[in-house]
């Protein structure tokens, strides 16, 4: 079993998006928050959840009829 090593990223170092499209290749867009314990995402998959979670809470109001 052959195990890399990666160096730690420089504080001056821009941090990518961690996301990946369908055919594995990785977004290439600065992520929206340096903090390494941030969530590694940009702001064009940052909208897509939010998008998301839009609709899930739309989908959960018109179950419940609070619409």
């Amino acid at each position: 079993m052959t195990t890399t090593k990666t160096a730690v990223a420089s504080p001056d170092r821009e941090s990518r998006c961690r996301m990946y499209s369908r055919r594995g290749n990785p977004c290439a867009n600065p992520a929206l928050d340096s903090d390494p314990n941030a969530v590694q995402i940009c702001i064009r998959h940052a909208a897509e959840v939010l998008e998301l979670i839009r609709e899930r809470q739309a989908n959960l109001a018109t179950d419940r009829g609070v619409l």
